[in-house]
């Protein structure tokens, strides 16, 4: 008889651990589905900022720049026409273009450190969540752990 309440037990301990394991796996793929959109956005946002770096780029070695300053608001235009007419030869010019190119090597260098930590933490992150889920589904519950009953 005794035997008999262990297998129902056990039984019941098989249920609830299952049960668990469907939680985790509901866990995990709610946490993977975040972190996958995560990811995708970090890699349009990247792609973005790679695409705007080669249009100035491009831009600034065509001398395109009349279609931005006419976007600009009249208080920045004001500002890069007093830059503009301070230059007053060729030297200054070189200067000033230098100037922006180690500005784009900066901003450049910036979004290459960005994307490295954004590969660092999608790797802690995979490794954290890879971790967890074998963590959760290698517990045993402690012998004599009763579950209460779930209402349904």
């Amino acid at each position: 008889m005794g035997s008999m309440v262990d297998i129902q037990q056990l039984q019941q301990q098989l249920r609830l651990s299952r049960q668990d394991l469907e939680v985790a796996q509901t866990q995990e793929a709610n946490w993977r589905r975040c972190y996958e959109t995560e990811a995708e956005q970090r890699r349009r946002d990247a792609l973005l900022a790679q695409q705007t770096i080669a249009q100035l780029e491009a831009k600034l070695a065509q001398g395109q720049t009349t279609t931005e300053l006419e976007s600009l608001d009249q208080d920045t235009l004001a500002a890069i026409q007093q830059q503009v007419d301070a230059i007053s030869d060729v030297e200054a010019l070189r200067t000033q273009l230098q100037a922006a190119l180690v500005e784009g090597e900066q901003l450049r260098r910036s979004l290459r450190t960005e994307q490295a930590n954004h590969a660092r933490t999608r790797q802690s992150l995979t490794t954290a969540l890879g971790e967890a889920i074998d963590t959760l589904t290698q517990a045993q519950p402690p012998s004599g752990y009763r579950r209460p009953p779930q209402e349904v």
